[in-house]
């Protein structure tokens, strides 16, 4: 399943789907209006979604979604 896990005094939001990391999203907090998502895999920011973000806009699943 899907897992959150916010790492206090840090403006990070970091996605984890077990056993592994697979995203990070930074929260643009000075903007307020967007979030940068670095895919671990890949190292880079892939894209930048608007507020409020839903995972699903991105992943195509809820974090609840058990892995297939």
């Amino acid at each position: 399943m899907w897992q959150v896990a916010h790492c206090p005094g840090v403006a990070e939001l970091w996605l984890y789907r077990a056993p592994k990391k697979v995203a990070v999203l930074k929260w643009q907090l000075s903007h307020g209006a967007s979030v940068t998502i670095w895919l671990v895999d890949f190292g880079v920011a892939t894209t930048r979604l608007p507020i409020p973000w839903q995972p699903s806009q991105f992943f195509g699943v809820p974090l609840n979604t058990p892995p297939t």
